[in-house]
C-alpha cells in the first residue's frame, strides 16, 4: 500500500501474493455453521458483490457521548478466551458483562447498529456501568474487508494512547462513505482519502504502520476470526454476551432493533 500507485516492481508483486494468501486465510477463518441471524446481518455465505444494506428511516435512539474516557486499553485474555491486546474496548473495568462485537467497517448492518442502536444501548449499559464492549474484526462484507480490518486496527493502535476517541471518529467517517447502492467501493485510495479527512489521524502514518507490521496486524485479525469460528459465528454484526461471575452466555447474529439487543443483555445480567 502506498500513495504512489504506479510502483509495480517484483518485490511488490511478491508482497501482494502473500497478502492475497493472507486475505483468503482471513476469510476462511470465519467459515462456520450454527448461527441464524435474528435481523440484518452480512454473512460470509452471501452471493454477489454487494448488499443493498439496511433500510433507511431508523433514527438515533439515544444520546450516548463517546469520549476518550469511555475507552479502555486492556491486555491479556478474557474468561471467554478472547485476546484483548490492541483491541478497542469501551466501558468500565468493573462492568459485570462483556459484550464481544464482531464487525466489519464495510458491513452496512454494522453501520446500522452503530448509528441507530448503539447510541441507546451504549448510554444504558456502558454509561450505566453494566457493559464492557470489545470490538473484534470479522472481515466478510467485501473483497476489501481484510485490508479495511488492518486500517481499523492500525488507527486504533496509533491513537489509543493519546486520543482514542479519534478511532471512533474514523469509524464514523468510513460508515459515512458507504454508498446507498451497496456496490463495491472500498480501495486503498478511498481509505487514504477518508483518513485524511479525520482530524488527528494521519493517513500517511497509518499507511506506514500497516506496511511496517502487516504480518502482526493480520495475526490480530486472524485471531478475532478464529475466535468467531470457535463460537460458530458467520456474519456481521454478531455479538456474544458473557457474564463471567455467573458464567452465563448468550449470542445473537444481526440486530434488527434495540429491543433484541436489550433482551440478550438483560438475560445475562439477571
Amino acid at each position: 500500500m502506498s500513495r504512489d500507485t504506479d510502483s509495480n516492481d517484483q518485490s511488490s508483486n511478491d508482497s501482494n501474493d502473500v497478502s492475497m494468501s493472507r486475505r483468503r486465510a482471513l476469510a476462511a477463518a470465519g467459515v462456520a455453521a450454527g448461527i441464524v441471524g435474528t435481523g440484518g446481518a452480512y454473512s460470509i455465505l452471501r452471493s454477489g458483490n454487494g448488499s443493498e444494506g439496511p433500510s433507511d428511516g431508523v433514527g438515533l435512539n439515544g444520546s450516548f457521548e463517546i469520549t476518550n474516557d469511555v475507552f479502555l486499553d486492556l491486555t491479556g485474555e478474557t474468561p471467554l478466551g478472547i485476546e484483548l491486546d490492541n483491541r478497542p474496548v469501551m466501558g468500565s473495568r468493573e462492568a459485570p458483562v462483556d459484550v464481544y462485537y464482531w464487525g466489519d467497517v464495510l458491513c452496512p448492518y454494522c453501520r446500522a447498529f452503530e448509528e441507530d442502536i448503539f447510541p441507546s444501548v451504549g448510554e444504558r449499559y456502558i454509561g450505566g456501568g453494566d457493559m464492557r464492549m470489545v470490538f473484534l474484526q470479522f472481515p466478510v462484507a467485501s473483497e476489501y474487508s481484510p485490508e479495511a480490518a488492518l486500517w481499523d486496527r492500525s488507527v486504533w493502535q496509533l491513537v489509543k494512547d493519546t486520543e482514542p476517541v479519534q478511532y471512533w471518529e474514523w469509524r464514523n467517517a468510513v460508515f459515512d462513505r458507504h454508498p446507498e447502492s451497496g456496490e463495491e467501493w472500498a480501495s486503498d485510495e478511498e481509505f487514504i482519502e477518508i483518513t485524511d479527512g479525520v482530524s488527528g489521524v494521519d493517513a500517511d502514518g497509518v499507511v506506514e504502520f500497516i506496511e511496517a507490521d502487516r504480518e502482526g496486524l493480520e495475526t490480530l485479525v486472524l485471531e478475532d476470526a478464529s475466535a468467531a469460528e470457535t463460537l460458530t459465528i458467520e456474519s456481521t454484526p454478531s455479538f456474544v454476551f458473557h457474564n463471567a461471575e455467573t458464567d452465563t452466555r448468550r449470542g445473537i447474529a444481526g440486530v434488527r432493533d434495540e429491543e433484541a439487543f436489550i433482551e440478550e443483555m438483560e438475560a445475562v445480567l439477571d
